[in-house]
C-alpha cells in the first residue's frame, strides 16, 4: 500500500501502482473567494495518477474539501463516494453534475475498495466526517479539519485497536479564530503553540504510530487576507516543537506502508503557480445586484435564530462592507433590517467584509464560509463574552442552520439521532 499527500487534503491511496482512492480533490485553481490557494500544486505525474484512481472520497461540503473545478476537470471514470448527510447539500451538487458518478455510504459500515481494504465514516455533530481506512492489520485515520471528542476517539481507539495507526489531521487554524478585534486591535485567543499541543495530545491518545500533516497547507493570496500567512502554523513550527510518541512525517510525503520507505521532495517556498495567481486576481466590481432579495435572505436567516440572537447579541449585529458606504444592522429586539451609510455606534457585533462574498453567502446560504475566507474582520465588545458569541454564531448556529437541523423539533431530533450513533 502506498499513501500519498496531495494539495491541502487530498490523500492518494494505491496498490502495486494501481491508484485505488483521493479524499477531498482540490488540485487545481483557488477557493473562497481567490482567498486560498494551495501550497503545492500536483505535477502532471501526479494528475495521471489520481485521473486513474477508481474511487474519491469526499468529507464534507467546505469549498476546500468539494472543490467544484478540480471535479469537474477530473476523470468522469471516478466514482465519488459520500456520506449519508441528512441535509442534502452534497448529494444535491452531484446531482446537478450529471457527468459524475456518486454513491452514498451507509453509515456504520465498512466500504470495501479492494481485496484487502476497506474504508469506514464517522459523521461529527457539524456534519463534517472522519474517514478510516483499514488495509491489512492497519489503519489510516483521515481527520482532516474534525473536531472529534472524547467518546468518538474512544470509539476509534475501540476499532484500531492500537494497530498501526497513521493519523492525517489539520494544524494551522483556518477560521475566525485571529480574525476578531477589540478596540481596534486584533484578538489573539490562542497562539500557534495551542494548535500543536492539540496535535500531541490527539496521537497520544490514540497511541499512533505516525502523525502527517495535512489539511493546512495553503498560502492565503487576496490583498485583505494575506495577513493570515504570519499565523498559520507551517511544519517547520510542528519540527521544531515535536515531543510526541508518533513519528512526525513530512506534510508531502510518498510513504510505503510495507517497507516503511518514506519519500519527500517537497521544501517550503512560494511556487510560481502561486505568483502567477497572484498577480492574476483581479479586485471584481461588486454591484449591488438585487438589494431586495439580499435584505429578505438576511432577515430570514435570522428570523429563525432571532431567540438564541437576542441572548448572544442583544444590542444587534452589524455588516459593514470594505467597498461600500453601507451598514446594515440587524435589531435582535425589533427583528427588523437598519440600513444608513453612517455608523451604528451601539452593537454586539460587526460583521467587515467586501459586499461581493457577502452577498453571495447570504442568497446561497452558507454565510459560515466569509469566516474561512480570511478576509474578514469581526469587531467585539469583550474578549471573552466577543469570543465565544462569535463562535457560536460561526461554527454552531450557521452550520446547523444551513443545514436545516434547526428548521423543526422532528429534524433537530433527527440530527441528533444521527449524531449519537457515531459517538457509539
Amino acid at each position: 500500500m502506498i499513501l500519498k499527500t496531495l494539495g491541502h487534503a487530498s490523500l492518494l491511496l494505491g496498490e502495486r501502482k494501481k491508484p485505488l482512492l483521493i479524499t477531498d480533490p482540490w488540485l487545481y485553481g483557488t477557493c473562497y473567494w481567490d482567498s486560498w490557494g494551495l501550497k503545492k500544486y500536483p505535477s502532471k505525474k501526479e494528475l495521471l495518477e489520481v485521473n486513474k484512481t477508481k474511487f474519491a472520497f469526499i468529507t464534507h461540503e467546505h469549498q476546500d474539501h468539494l472543490h467544484p473545478e478540480t471535479l469537474k476537470k477530473l476523470n468522469k471514470n471516478i466514482t465519488y463516494l459520500i456520506p449519508n448527510f441528512i441535509h442534502s447539500n452534497v448529494k444535491n451538487f452531484f446531482k446537478s453534475e450529471k457527468k459524475l458518478k456518486y454513491k452514498i455510504l451507509k453509515k456504520n459500515k465498512w466500504f470495501k475498495i479492494a481485496d484487502q481494504t476497506h474504508i469506514y465514516y464517522i459523521h461529527m455533530w457539524n456534519d463534517d466526517t472522519i474517514l478510516l481506512i483499514k488495509n491489512k492489520d492497519r489503519y489510516i485515520l483521515n481527520i482532516n479539519d474534525a473536531f472529534p471528542g472524547k467518546l468518538t476517539l474512544r470509539k476509534i481507539k475501540k476499532i484500531t485497536k492500537n494497530n498501526n495507526l497513521i493519523v492525517l489531521k489539520s494544524y494551522s487554524p483556518a477560521s475566525l479564530i485571529n480574525s476578531m478585534f477589540l478596540n481596534k486591535k486584533r484578538l489573539i485567543v490562542f497562539n500557534k503553540i495551542f494548535f500543536y499541543k492539540r496535535i500531541e495530545k490527539l496521537c497520544n491518545y490514540l497511541n499512533a504510530k505516525f502523525y502527517i500533516p495535512f489539511a493546512s497547507q495553503v498560502f492565503f493570496l487576496r490583498k485583505d487576507s494575506k495577513w493570515a500567512n504570519s499565523y498559520s502554523v507551517n511544519y517547520q513550527f510542528l519540527k521544531k516543537n515535536w515531543n510526541c510518541k508518533s513519528i512526525l512525517l513530512p506534510e508531502y510525503v510518498k510513504f510505503n506502508l510495507d517497507n516503511l520507505n518514506i519519500e519527500n521532495k517537497y521544501k517550503e517556498f512560494k511556487s510560481k503557480k502561486i505568483i502567477s495567481i497572484e498577480k492574476s486576481l483581479i479586485s471584481k466590481r461588486n454591484d449591488i445586484y438585487n438589494f431586495d432579495l439580499f435584505k429578505n435572505n438576511l432577515l430570514k436567516k435570522f428570523e429563525s435564530l432571532r431567540i438564541i440572537l437576542f441572548i448572544l447579541f442583544p444590542k444587534g449585529i452589524i455588516f459593514s462592507f470594505t467597498d461600500k458606504n453601507l451598514k446594515i444592522k440587524y435589531s435582535t429586539y425589533k427583528n427588523k433590517l437598519i440600513i444608513r451609510k453612517n455608523n451604528f455606534s451601539n452593537y454586539s457585533i460587526r460583521i467587515h467584509a467586501p459586499y461581493g462574498p457577502v452577498y453571495q453567502s447570504i442568497t446561497e446560504n452558507f454565510l459560515e464560509d466569509i469566516g474561512i475566507g480570511m478576509f474578514t474582520k469581526i469587531y467585539v465588545k469583550s474578549k471573552l463574552i466577543g469570543a465565544l458569541t462569535t463562535y457560536l454564531l460561526f461554527n454552531v448556529l450557521l452550520p446547523m442552520t444551513e443545514h436545516n437541523h434547526l428548521s423543526s423539533f422532528k429534524r433537530f431530533r433527527l440530527w441528533f439521532a444521527n449524531y449519537r450513533q457515531s459517538l457509539f
